[in-house]
């Protein structure tokens, strides 16, 4: 699977929630290339999805979120 589209999956999912607080939401890959990993797709979907929550609801409006793989 491809840990680039996850989190574009993850983060299509909460774009709602990231311009409701008036978030910056930045993904930066540092892999030459994309990063391809041997997981449960929907259970590492969920644990993504759950990071992303977790920084735009702890995260003050206005903020900015980046997400680094």
């Amino acid at each position: 699977v491809a840990v680039s589209a996850l989190i574009d999956i993850a983060q299509r999912d909460a774009q709602s929630l990231i311009k409701a607080k008036n978030h910056t939401f930045k993904i930066t890959n540092t892999a030459r290339g994309d990063l391809i990993v041997n997981v449960d797709r929907l259970k590492i979907g969920i644990a993504i999805s759950n990071l992303i929550n977790n920084a735009i609801k702890f995260t003050p409006e206005g903020g900015t979120i980046d997400v680094v793989v």
